[in-house]
């Protein structure tokens, strides 16, 4: 009985310490709290600083610094402008190939079910920036051979030409007629 009130009392008097401890100082805390706020008037001074304001008491290499560091950053922000925007390329394309894909299934299934008007077509085929746009006819679906190896033809955009007059397609008339 006497050792196990003695571990009792060993117990309280290493467990009495910590409890006696005063709560966390309140020196300690505004201590922190100062330093917190200048750190804040620090980043408020370098944000203002970044934004072009309140440069007047920088030196000229602080000011050089601040340029490289803007610099920098806007070099990293147009490598995340350009990941996107080829993100957003590459999906556009594979749309592209998806509704042409379709449309080459409508004019085969317009091809088979047969159409009634024989005339041709006029169209505009461009093959994207290459610079080998030519004006085509284009039978109507029921004259058209069914095609071949379509995965094999290049994307085209197909317009309706117009061709705007130029200068040299206007004569001038004379006071006789």
């Amino acid at each position: 009985m006497d050792s196990v009130i003695e571990r009792y009392n060993n117990l309280k008097r290493k467990a009495q310490p910590e409890l006696d401890q005063p709560p966390v100082d309140a020196k300690v805390l505004e201590e922190e709290i100062a330093n917190l706020n200048r750190q804040l008037q620090g980043l408020q001074e370098y944000h203002r600083q970044l934004m072009g304001e309140d440069l007047s008491g920088l030196s000229v290499k602080n000011i050089q610094n601040l340029e490289n560091q803007l610099e920098m950053s806007l070099s990293t922000i147009r490598l995340q402008k350009e990941h996107i925007m080829t993100d957003q390329i590459n999906e556009l394309h594979h749309k592209r190939n998806l509704i042409h894909q379709e449309n080459i299934e409508l004019q085969e299934k317009i091809f088979r079910e047969g159409s009634s008007s024989s005339e041709a077509n006029q169209y505009h085929v461009s093959y994207g920036n290459t610079g080998n746009d030519v004006d085509i006819s284009i039978p109507s679906p029921s004259r058209r051979p069914p095609c071949r190896n379509r995965s094999l033809t290049p994307p085209v955009t197909i317009e309706f030409a117009l061709r705007l007059p130029q200068l040299g397609d206007f004569t001038t008339l004379d006071e006789d007629g």
